[in-house]
């Protein structure tokens, strides 16, 4: 059984979004929250498989969700989705492991389609995060830099970057390659090191950044 949990202080907003997905048949369970607390009882009682939650919620902050679900090492996958494009906001929710970020101006499409890489395990960034990401991107190390050498990435994990700004999972990027899941994991860590990233939003923008992708 796949079940949400829906935080937001706009009652009106929650009835349009649990209205859409209602209609593609995903959860079998939908649980509201428009405050903290109530929010919390639910994740502590039930640990809905994914979490959709807005930045803010009147005098609070949605941040607070993320650290109560990491600290707590609870199974649910939490999917920001926010008016807030602020590089500051996108940065720490992803240190925070949120699984997903979207904003609230992009359509019921893109939320259907973070939703499905995050059953799959998967982390996703929408086109509008990860195009301001980029426009706001100063790359503090550059490939083109005395001391780094180009030919430390391999055709493979070239061809790795190339399918992951594609939007691949690890899974297709596997079948794609007739590689294993966990060979392609290897490759990933080997591109986070060179590229001295942590996580696939900075790899993309630092592959742009340095020529690696058009």
């Amino acid at each position: 059984m796949i079940t949400l949990l829906l935080i937001d202080d706009h009652e009106i907003f929650r009835d349009g979004i649990k209205s859409y997905l209602a209609n593609q048949h995903i959860f079998e369970i939908m649980y509201e929250a428009g405050d903290l607390p109530s929010a919390k009882k639910i994740i502590e009682h039930h640990q809905p498989n994914i979490i959709i939650l807005d930045l803010s919620l009147g005098n609070k902050s949605g941040i607070d969700i993320l650290k109560f679900v990491k600290e707590n090492n609870f199974v649910s996958k939490c999917l920001v989705l926010s008016m807030h494009d602020d590089n500051a906001y996108i940065n720490q929710c992803l240190s925070l492991n949120a699984a997903g970020y979207i904003l609230k101006n992009e359509s019921g499409t893109e939320l259907l389609k973070a939703i499905q890489f995050i059953l799959k395990g998967e982390t996703y960034i929408s086109h509008g995060v990860s195009k301001n990401l980029l426009k706001n991107y100063h790359p503090k190390n550059n490939l083109k830099q005395p001391g780094f050498e180009s030919s430390k990435l391999t055709t493979r994990e070239e061809e790795i970057i190339l399918l992951i700004e594609k939007g691949l999972t690890t899974q297709q990027i596997a079948s794609k390659l007739f590689i294993s899941t966990k060979t392609v994991e290897t490759h990933r860590s080997n591109l986070f090191k060179k590229l001295e990233v942590t996580n696939a939003i900075e790899l993309l923008n630092k592959a742009r950044a340095l020529g690696i992708l058009d």
